[in-house]
């Protein structure tokens, strides 16, 4: 079945100019209030802070969630509504990312030749660091044998009792040229696979008659069919590597340890950061000009996690990096406020600026009827921004899908050309289609007898309380010290136009969350006439329409006049929240999942354009 995945990009057009806000203190620009009435369209979820928790296995946990509520009643929090309206004005305005992460990715590979080695020394500013590289053989963590190539079972040694992570024991090695395993394919048959590997046979404390010095390489007790851990033996050659490579070790062991720790599992104690005497594998790089035999990706366990060369800041262009001054903000930091990280040590009290409006909290409009439904909800998998021919996109040839590193990916299996190098950008900003209403809600929600068939456990989800549709709540925006383009700013990613529709809360991509805005009033206050005039307040209605126009010729004068609709980032938001696209009910992730993603890395996202045209990715 082809599908359209649930989210998608909108280009980014021509970055604004970044400017001085206007200070708190001043009374400059436009002051005034906005109230809106916000109608859903399909349920919507926004959870409540108090979470109860209930275990559903050996430190497995099932959350169970209430709709956010003030004193029993329901609520729209004002952070929600102004992180909704902050994503529309951003893309609209072609303002900074400020939501953006700029590191480097990494990914697991099994495509790459590891070498076992012991750490002997790390690089400092004068030298290299230095590996000893050694042999490895499996051990068996219970007793069990193996399939030889002659057919027989082949017994192999376990682990000594109270033996843990990097001590020494004395082994018997016999070498197996051709172990049969297998390899699930894409037809879903099995092929078998030779690798050959040496095996421990007989485990001592002491070094007897053919025994030689080994070290005990452990990298996980709480995965549940692992069968094997390591022994590494002998001296080989010794690799030097550089402070790059330390500094990725690192920092995917520091990932591997905070997953860990989520998952409440217990790593081997090892140590939190690469250490003279640590048990690694890495990939012989060859000899550098002075004859150095080099050591490249290092890893704690043997399918690594590699990092990309290139980071995600590296394929946005500086004009949308997050605003680092606060006396030059773009946009939408004038309007909704930011805080800059890490300023420079003599400018701390420009560090933060408040931005110039207020939202307040959702509140139901009486005489409605109100309906909540609790479940649990579907798992919300998805590919993360890993997932290069999601995320990236060759500009010049968009249907070449290529790696953070700009390596051409030639196979559905995700094989590179390492040779065949091209610029890759990102795709944009991240926004989800909207989906018609399941009245059913089995769009939304599973059972636990699905999840089991599924082979799925209940902590990978929660049980949430939806708010049905269709009901309607108020809010009010406070502004001050606005432009009359940031005005127009506000107003259209408020009430967007005809057709339009916001996303809020959580469980976008199963369709949740789709609400209409309604702009009920928009006031000015004239501060001069509230000032010189006795009994007059100084507000006044104001023009929603001139507002917004303001905002329309400026962004048009800004993209060389282009016509509004016309200029590229315009486009995308009307076409992916327009509440009729894509046409059908055929928005959700590949029901493949993870397969789906592992056999079509050479698969680009379509375009928002195409989807709207009625393409659909391949199943």
């Amino acid at each position: 079945m082809s599908f359209v995945n649930p989210y998608n990009f909108v280009r980014p057009g021509k970055a604004a100019k970044r400017e001085p806000p206007v200070w708190h203190h001043k009374f400059e620009g436009h002051s005034g209030k906005i109230v809106c009435t916000l109608k859903t369209r399909t349920p919507i979820f926004i959870p409540d802070s108090e979470i109860e928790e209930k275990e559903v296995g050996k430190g497995k946990y099932h959350k169970i969630m209430k709709f956010y509520r003030v004193n029993g009643e329901l609520r729209l929090p004002s952070t929600s509504l102004k992180g909704m309206t902050r994503s529309v004005a951003e893309a609209a305005s072609n303002s900074c990312f400020s939501q953006f992460e700029e590191g480097r990715l990494d990914y697991r590979t099994t495509r790459i030749e590891l070498i076992a080695g012991k750490v002997l020394s790390l690089p400092t500013k004068e030298r290299l660091g230095e590996i000893q590289g050694m042999d490895r053989a499996w051990i068996a963590i219970s007793p069990h044998q193996i399939q030889a190539t002659n057919g027989r079972g082949v017994s192999i040694a376990s682990i000594p009792p109270g033996k843990k992570n990097g001590d020494e024991i004395y082994i018997k090695i016999q070498p197996i040229p051709g172990y049969i395993s297998s390899r699930k394919m894409k037809n879903g048959r099995r092929k078998p696979i030779r690798v050959p590997f040496n095996i421990v046979t007989h485990v001592s404390d002491t070094q007897g008659s053919g025994f030689k010095k080994g070290i005990l390489k452990i990298t996980e007790k709480t995965i549940s069919n692992k069968k094997r851990e390591r022994v590494f033996f002998g001296n080989k050659k010794v690799f030097k590597f550089n402070s790059k490579e330390k500094e990725n070790y690192d920092y995917i062991l520091k990932n591997q340890i905070e997953r860990a720790r989520r998952e409440e599992k217990v790593l081997p104690r090892q140590s939190d950061e690469l250490s003279v005497g640590d048990l690694i594998y890495f990939v012989d790089e060859g000899r550098d000009a002075q004859g150095n035999l080099g050591a490249k990706h290092l890893s704690r366990v043997e399918i690594p996690r590699i990092r990309y060369h290139e980071g995600r800041g590296d394929l946005l262009s500086v004009d949308y990096h997050p605003c680092s001054d606060i006396r030059s903000l773009c946009p939408a930091c004038r309007i909704f406020g930011t805080v800059i990280e890490n300023p420079p040590a003599e400018e701390t009290e420009f560090k933060a600026f408040a931005g110039n409006i207020r939202f307040s909290e959702g509140k139901l409009l009486p005489n409605q009827t109100v309906n909540t439904r609790s479940g649990i909800l579907r798992i919300l998998s998805s590919p993360k921004p890993t997932s290069f021919n999601f995320y990236l996109k060759d500009p010049k040839n968009p249907e070449q899908v290529r790696n953070y590193d700009g390596q051409a990916i030639i196979t559905e299996k995700g094989k590179i050309n390492s040779s065949d190098v091209g610029k890759v950008v990102l795709r944009g900003r991240k926004f989800y289609w909207h989906q018609p209403f399941d009245e059913s809600l089995k769009k939304y929600f599973t059972t636990e007898k699905e999840l089991k068939a599924e082979k799925q456990g209940l902590h990978l989800t929660s049980t949430v309380e939806l708010l049905q549709p269709s009901v309607e709540f108020e809010f009010a925006i406070e502004f001050e010290n606005l432009k009359p383009e940031e005005i127009g700013i506000l107003l259209w990613s408020l009430e967007l136009e005809v057709g339009m529709a916001h996303k809020l809360g959580r469980g976008k991509p199963l369709g949740l969350g789709s609400v209409e805005i309604n702009i009920k009033e928009f006031q000015i206050i004239n501060r001069l006439k509230r000032y010189q005039e006795i009994f007059s307040d100084g507000v006044e209605d104001g023009n929603k329409k001139e507002s917004i126009s303001a905002f329309k010729h400026w962004l048009e004068k800004w993209n060389d006049n282009k016509p509004f609709d016309e200029i590229v980032n315009i486009k995308g938001l009307k076409s992916i929240m327009n509440l009729k696209n894509p046409p059908d009910d055929a928005v959700h992730y590949p029901r493949g999942g993870y397969q789906w993603f592992m056999y079509r890395k050479n698969e680009p996202l379509l375009n928002i354009s195409d989807v709207e045209r009625g393409k659909k990715q391949t199943r």
